[in-house]
């Protein structure tokens, strides 16, 4: 199996001047554990915002989430993969480094995004 064969095309993305507010927001709504971040311009790159992102760089620290934008606290640049990459590849690169997700690309756009909760959900069905 292809990773664009099991990715989720549904990504959830924000300009890198959201508050960390307005994220936990729509985290909370879209019931989602990440978000990707857009850059800023042609020189950044995309980011990642997870909800240990989250609680470790935010909550725990008692910052105010009104008072921080997501690009101050994002993963960056994410980890991208190619439509066309095998499965069981992925799942050696993602143990390997302990990535919990991916962001999937055909080569000029991100397309599509693979979590670890994916390949649970590909193995019970």
């Amino acid at each position: 199996m292809k990773v664009g064969e099991m990715m989720n095309k549904t990504i959830e993305s924000v300009p890198a001047e959201t508050s960390v507010n307005e994220v936990m927001k729509l985290m909370t709504k879209k019931m989602i554990r990440s978000v990707l971040i857009k850059p800023r311009n042609d020189s950044d790159s995309f980011g990642i915002v997870a909800v240990r992102d989250i609680f470790n760089k935010v909550l725990a620290k008692d910052i105010d989430p009104m008072n921080i934008s997501v690009a101050d606290i994002a993963t960056k640049p994410v980890i991208c993969v190619k439509t066309d990459m095998d499965v069981a590849q992925l799942m050696n690169m993602m143990q390997n480094y302990n990535i919990a997700r991916v962001f999937v690309t055909d080569g000029t756009a991100i397309v599509g995004v693979v979590a670890l909760m994916d390949f649970m959900r590909a193995a019970v069905k």
